[in-house]
């Protein structure tokens, strides 16, 4: 699942809690720290790793 516009992450977490492969993407890098503070990983944007082929809970900006 991809969830464009994904704020916090709420759903990116949601999802993710319940084993699905999801990858969350936002503008805000506000956003994106608040979605990691839920769990989930960053991946793809400044000094962070790319986001492999396959990601769960996984955000990018």
């Amino acid at each position: 699942m991809l969830d464009v516009g994904c704020g916090p992450g709420r759903l990116v977490a949601a999802l993710s809690a319940r084993g699905r492969t999801v990858l969350g993407i936002d503008v805000s890098e506000t956003a994106v720290h608040h979605a990691v503070m839920l769990g989930a990983r960053h991946c793809g944007g400044p000094s962070s790793t790319a986001c492999p082929a396959r990601v769960t809970g996984a955000l990018s900006y």
